[in-house]
């Protein structure tokens, strides 16, 4: 594979990825901005091994990056957006653009059957009582375009039950779901 192909692969990988997202151009955009991010980062770790100072390159990563920089990206990529199944669903939307809200471990994410991205995430804030929870970027972006943008980015809950309230009302206020638990959501036999 030489540089061109390395960038058709990268190419490939987020037309497939948006695709797997739901093919929406918005899906697209995502995927390309974590695919640049991913081979700045790839292109950094390769010129850091070979002793060269990636900061006097930066700006240009894209023209300087080597196959292997595009195939980090691509694998890179792949695993970003990669469905996770290893921490189970607690609560769920029902269907919206083609995928759901899906709450797991504090964090939402939009998801379809073949990837997914992050809209929130939370984490400890100082000590294990208290949770900061924020919109990312990809979120905020996210309601803009099928919902509302909103009011608040950024909150602090406590861990557990308050956590899970937080995210609900960002969804419900972004996108008028509401986020349930996994139970309430499953067809009944």
């Amino acid at each position: 594979m030489d540089v061109a192909q390395g960038y058709q692969s990268l190419r490939t990988a987020i037309e497939n990825i948006a695709s797997d997202l739901g093919g929406h151009p918005f899906m697209q955009g995502v995927v390309a901005r974590e695919a640049s991010e991913e081979l700045r980062r790839a292109y950094r770790e390769t010129s850091a091994s070979r002793g060269v100072v990636a900061s006097q390159a930066a700006h240009a990563f894209w023209l300087l990056a080597s196959e292997e920089c595009f195939r980090a990206a691509v694998l890179r990529l792949r695993n970003l957006f990669a469905p996770q199944n290893a921490i189970p669903a607690t609560h769920r939307s029902a269907e919206h653009h083609g995928g759901h809200l899906v709450l797991r471990d504090g964090s939402l994410w939009f998801e379809t059957d073949k990837a997914r991205f992050p809209l929130v995430h939370s984490r400890p804030d100082g000590n294990a009582a208290k949770m900061a929870i924020w919109v990312t970027s990809e979120g905020e972006a996210f309601a803009e375009t099928f919902g509302k943008k909103p009011a608040v980015s950024r909150v602090f809950a406590k861990a557990g039950d308050g956590t899970v309230k937080a995210v609900q009302r960002f969804a419900s206020e972004a996108f008028g779901l509401p986020v349930t638990p996994v139970e309430a959501t499953a067809p009944e036999a």
